[in-house]
């Protein structure tokens, strides 16, 4: 995970998340795509990770409350079940996404992202079991607040 962007009043807090397969010699499939890449993420409340690819290279879909200094993704109404995608990536082949961290819908009160200390990000999704015995994984990381 890497920052590319710190939150201000014209962008959210964006994310890159990078997945690797460090095997040379097989693929790996896991599924939920989504999943994988943080789309709607378990965030620490009131936090709701966004994939980038929804905000057509805009912030249109999120709204920044200005009194309260904090992103803000209203309520799109979007199916989460109806985009269910498998990934694979290739021997030695890596992927990255783009998300930002804002604060969910449902938010209230809003937080901005710079007054927490730690923010937890999680995720879960399930690897073919041909690749990992383990079948369910569970990875995340902590962003930590530039003023924090």
């Amino acid at each position: 995970m890497e920052v590319v962007k710190a939150p201000t009043s014209t962008a959210p807090l964006t994310l890159q998340i990078t997945i690797a397969n460090p095997d040379e010699t097989r693929s790996v499939r896991f599924a939920d795509y989504r999943s994988a890449f943080f789309w709607w993420a378990g965030v620490d409340d009131p936090f709701v990770t966004y994939p980038t690819a929804y905000t057509g290279g805009d912030w249109a879909p999120l709204r920044y409350e200005v009194d309260q200094e904090a992103w803000r993704l209203p309520d799109l109404g979007v199916d989460q079940t109806s985009d269910y995608r498998v990934g694979e990536l290739e021997p030695g082949e890596a992927h990255t996404e783009q998300v930002v961290l804002v604060n969910g819908s449902f938010a209230d009160p809003l937080v901005a992202v710079d007054t927490r200390e730690t923010i937890a990000v999680r995720t879960s999704f399930i690897i073919d079991p041909r690749w990992y015995s383990g079948g369910k994984v569970t990875w995340g990381f902590n962003v930590i607040s530039p003023t924090g």
